[in-house]
């Protein structure tokens, strides 16, 4: 776990300009609880082009897709905030759906997981990282606690001490619902693709997936967020030398 201040959940609005590279506008809180970058950092979007070197997903192993990206750049406003800056990496085309009056909810949780979605009103364009940290929208995504409770007591009474190491997703679309480990499931118009379940116990880390509607985002520019939002420090953390 990290400490609640190094943590964030933020929402940003794009602007008439929004989706002028590299405009930046304001981001908003959205909880009273205390963010790494204060209460209202800016964003700007700006190209960041192939990674260098390969490096790998934190949880799977897997060498993470070399795909031209964009890198969300916020940057505090407030002088006493515990940053001043602090980057991450997406597809580049992940970002491409954006339009004027979208929202973009980003969030880092209490393990330290990312996660970022596109919502446009009630409507899930796209989203990435540890979802189960965002609302998003008409889509529901969980950890299905009641199911994998139930699933423990058909093995306890032979192991009192039996554990998942992995715990999966749930995600649910209308009437349409899916619980997965990893792997790819079509739930209506939305592409599922799960990198990652929950690791729990002593090396907890939080799941890793994307969920992309098909008429409005690319799955695979959303994959491939995921993964790169998944790696060994995939925030770049400038802190505040005051």
């Amino acid at each position: 776990m990290i400490p609640q201040s190094d943590t964030f959940d933020y929402t940003a609005v794009v602007p008439a300009n929004g989706t002028q590279k590299p405009s930046s506008w304001p981001v908003q809180r959205s909880s009273a609880l205390e963010c790494l970058l204060g209460p209202a950092p800016t964003i700007k979007i700006v190209d960041a082009g192939l990674p260098k070197g390969s490096t790998k997903s934190t949880a799977s192993g897997f060498v993470l897709p070399r795909v031209l990206r964009s890198q969300i750049v916020l940057t505090a406003t407030d002088s006493s905030s515990d940053a001043t800056a602090a980057a991450f990496h997406v597809d580049r085309e992940f970002t491409a759906p954006l339009q004027p009056g979208d929202t973009i909810r980003m969030v880092r949780n209490h393990l330290g997981a990312l996660a970022i979605a596109i919502l446009r009103e009630d409507l899930l364009v796209a989203a990435a990282g540890a979802v189960t940290s965002i609302a998003l929208g008409n889509v529901v995504a969980r950890i299905p606690r009641q199911l994998i409770e139930a699933a423990l007591d058909v093995f306890r009474p032979r192991d009192p001490d039996f554990a998942f190491r992995e715990w999966p997703i749930e995600v649910e679309v209308g009437a349409s619902r899916a619980v997965l480990f990893s792997g790819r499931r079509d739930l209506g118009e939305y592409c599922v693709f799960v990198e990652h379940g929950l690791f729990a116990g002593d090396s907890a880390a939080s799941e890793c997936l994307s969920i992309s509607r098909a008429d409005l985002a690319s799955d695979i520019a959303a994959i491939a967020s995921a993964q790169l939002i998944d790696a060994p420090q995939a925030l770049h953390i400038a802190r505040n030398q005051r």
